[in-house]
């Protein structure tokens, strides 16, 4: 993912794939990723580099997920990342694969 949307550019860092508000509250995170794998495969949600919110399948495509974290609007950040065993290349578009943070309150 390397585009931004109606955010400051400077809280979603391209070169390691990490969103760090600068508003601290309660933010809703949805991602989507073509993960096809030939057997088990998973899709997570990561604040401060410790998994909060894991969807696991075998051999899935556009898997999703979701989840409303805490952030304190200065240091906590958010990844997005998968894993799988046996990947198959498959390419990837902004159809397939998304990641959309929501603030939702403090």
């Amino acid at each position: 993912m390397n585009n931004t949307v109606n955010v400051p550019s400077s809280w979603f860092n391209t070169s390691n794939y990490t969103f760090t508000p600068q508003k601290a509250g309660y933010w809703e995170f949805a991602a989507s990723y073509d993960v096809y794998r030939n057997s088990e495969s998973s899709l997570s949600i990561q604040k401060n580099g410790i998994n909060v919110a894991v969807a696991g399948t075998i051999s899935s495509v556009v898997q999703q997920i979701r989840k409303i974290v805490y952030l304190n609007g200065s240091t906590d950040y958010i990844n997005v990342t998968n894993s799988g065993f046996n990947s198959n290349a498959r390419s990837q578009n902004s159809l397939s694969s998304w990641f959309q943070a929501r603030w939702v309150g403090e």
